[in-house]
């Protein structure tokens, strides 16, 4: 079969189209490092103050509660002291099906993730595709130029959407815990990000910190990666199959 030469639009569009695929790479990588790392944690830090004649010794860790969350559950460690020595348990909880406020909050984020994650994906694949001469001009003629850049333009915009979604409605996460959670006068069900301390009359300080983990700033980070792929996508326009370039001379 005869070879078709490549033309300077063409040469173009392969450049940016390069461009296109690292982004669309870079957006699947985040949206499964954020998927695969804790969202938010809850830390509380037990602690006996013990006198020693009139003066008080510095506190001493009897207790650390660490809960961590992620997009499918949570993860309890809690490390003590005992007459045997230092212990550690660390337990895993999934959300259950009939979970309230605060894993619907997750799976909110969570589902937005995946969508991010699969239309990355589909943009990949639509892009290898495209260095391929034949399998585009193939595909223009098929839907027609409009629908094909159509093709692209749209999985990005909805990157770029549902990778802000996630982030920002992580940020309902704090009335989740109010709902969810009684009597609750500190901690997550108070404010997004914080953290205190409490004095029991028994001498035991409870110290208590909060806040979104590292999965939330990932998702932070694949926002400007998704709105560089979404400029990317608008900028990269498909040159004309080789025939029409020859009666027309023009990239649509």
């Amino acid at each position: 079969p005869r070879s078709m030469p490549e033309t300077q639009d063409t040469g173009q569009f392969k450049k940016y189209n390069v461009c296109v695929c690292f982004a669309a790479a870079v957006v699947c990588g985040l949206m499964i490092a954020a998927a695969a790392s804790p969202w938010y944690f809850w830390h509380t830090t037990y602690s006996a103050r013990m006198a020693s004649g009139e003066v008080l010794a510095q506190p001493q860790t009897v207790n650390i509660t660490q809960v961590f969350y992620d997009l499918n559950g949570y993860r309890t460690v809690v490390s003590y002291s005992d007459r045997s020595g230092n212990k550690k348990t660390s337990v895993y909880s999934t959300y259950s099906s009939s979970a309230g406020n605060i894993a619907n909050t997750f799976k909110v984020s969570q589902a937005f993730c995946l969508i991010a994650l699969f239309l990355g994906f589909l943009l990949l694949l639509l892009c290898a595709i495209s260095f391929v001469d034949r399998l585009r001009n193939k595909l223009i003629f098929a839907v027609g130029l409009s629908i094909a850049r159509l093709m692209f333009l749209v999985p990005a915009g909805v990157v770029l959407a549902s990778v802000v979604i996630a982030f920002l409605g992580f940020l309902a996460i704090t009335p989740a815990f109010q709902a969810d959670t009684r009597d609750c006068f500190e901690g997550p069900c108070t404010q997004f990000v914080d953290s205190g301390s409490t004095d029991y009359p028994n001498g035991v300080v409870a110290t208590k910190e909060w806040g979104p983990s590292a999965g939330w700033y990932i998702m932070l980070g694949a926002i400007p990666a998704a709105g560089v792929l979404t400029l990317l996508a608008v900028i990269n326009k498909f040159p004309l199959p080789l025939d029409s370039e020859q009666s027309s001379g023009e990239a649509l």
